[in-house]
């Protein structure tokens, strides 16, 4: 099946990778997106070698470099003490042990690397302003309902790939899906200038743990700002899913906290509160000529720093399915089958994260002692499985 022309909703992380891997085997895409700009809001996430075995190919490794950061380990400590618990390596033995490296990266720097390759290739067309709010499957295609160009109005297309986040209108909408729902979590994320910050700060990541919350922070955009995140179990009452919230408001939610990582937090000023919310991959992903990836397939909860490696993943699987099936609900069946039961896996390997962060005293105190005494890379290796994934191993047939 070559140059069939393929719409795509939401031109985020996933759906921009999609469109690069579908025009990379020779289609045409239309990529809408209902921004009519894509400055991000929002802040780090990690780069993972799963997630850059699927970026390599489309040129884009050594551009990303740029931007990123590659950070010498994790360090992990305990919030309410402040005791320092254990040391993941990442850096060079990162590097060495699965081929590519460990990059964290700035959401907007990603989003403009991928911006600018799309951009680039004379098969992608993207249509900012478009939101897509619903489609039809018939006989010669499926056709888009949503602000569109005039020229696109009822235009058939071969497939639609709804990567239009946790809010996904193809979802629910086309699909009748039910929404996301919120998890009783919330986010506080904010970046703060690094110059001047102390060396463990500027190269490594670190993660505080502490009973219902905990907080990870890393370098960013080229080592010049840190990225903030401190995670809780909270209700939600606010009418919009995020907003920008108050320091006062941050410092009491973690006041019991030990003074190092209370001086991290002392370090924002503008903090935006977000509802974490998620999507039960269990539920079905395409019907017919529509398929959903990333977030609007199956939105997970961030103690895995999987959510973007796993949207990339999906959007390099679902374009070498349509290369191999020139059927194409063949093809969005087998990419289903293909990558489920490892969303799934993954998903539920961040559940079991936020229970080990959130413990409280004293289950706390048996999962300290695990920490001490375990060896750097027995921790690491824990989660060779997501790290050693690899495409061309995913059997499509």
């Amino acid at each position: 099946m070559k140059r069939m022309p393929i719409a795509i909703s939401g031109a985020g992380i996933a759906g921009m990778v999609c469109a690069l891997h579908l025009a990379r085997y020779g289609h045409t895409v239309h990529l809408f997106e209902a921004a009519k700009d894509l400055s991000e809001v929002g802040a780090g996430l990690q780069l993972s070698a799963n997630a850059l075995r699927c970026l390599e190919p489309l040129g884009l490794l050594e551009e990303l470099k740029i931007p990123a950061t590659r950070p010498n380990s994790v360090e992990i400590g305990n919030g309410r003490t402040g005791a320092h618990l254990a040391s993941i390596p990442l850096g060079d033995h990162a590097e060495t042990k699965y081929g590519t490296p460990y990059l964290v990266i700035h959401r907007a720097d990603l989003q403009r690397v991928l911006k600018q390759a799309v951009e680039r290739h004379q098969a992608i067309h993207l249509h900012l302003g478009c939101p897509v709010d619903d489609a039809m499957e018939q006989v010669d295609g499926v056709r888009l309902i949503g602000a569109l160009p005039a020229h696109l109005e009822n235009h058939p297309f071969a497939c639609l790939v709804a990567a239009d986040g946790v809010w996904s209108k193809i979802r629910t909408n086309t699909l009748r899906l039910p929404p996301a729902e919120f998890s009783g979590r919330v986010a506080y994320r904010t970046t703060v200038p690094i110059k001047g910050l102390s060396d463990r700060l500027r190269t490594t990541t670190g993660l505080w743990m502490g009973n219902k919350s905990h907080l990870v922070h890393y370098p960013v955009h080229s080592g010049e700002l840190l990225n903030i995140v401190a995670i809780r179990r909270e209700e939600w009452k606010a009418e919009h899913w995020a907003y920008t919230a108050s320091t006062i408001e941050l410092r009491r939610a973690f006041d019991d906290w030990a003074d190092e990582p209370r001086q991290i937090l002392e370090l924002g000023e503008n903090w935006t509160r977000w509802a974490l919310c998620g999507i039960q991959p269990d539920t079905a992903w395409h019907q017919g000529r529509i398929a959903l990836i990333g977030d609007a397939a199956h939105a997970m909860l961030p103690f895995m720093a999987q959510g973007a490696a796993m949207g990339i993943e999906d959007a390099c699987i679902l374009a070498a399915a349509l290369e191999k099936h020139s059927d194409i609900p063949t093809a969005f069946a087998r990419y289903e089958a293909s990558r489920k039961p490892r969303v799934s896996k993954v998903s539920r390997q961040a559940v079991n994260n936020e229970r080990i962060y959130h413990l409280p005293i004293p289950g706390c105190y048996a999962r300290d002692l695990v920490l001490r005494t375990s060896s750097p890379d027995s921790l690491l290796s824990k989660f060779d499985w997501i790290y050693n994934w690899k495409p061309e191993d995913v059997d499509l047939n």
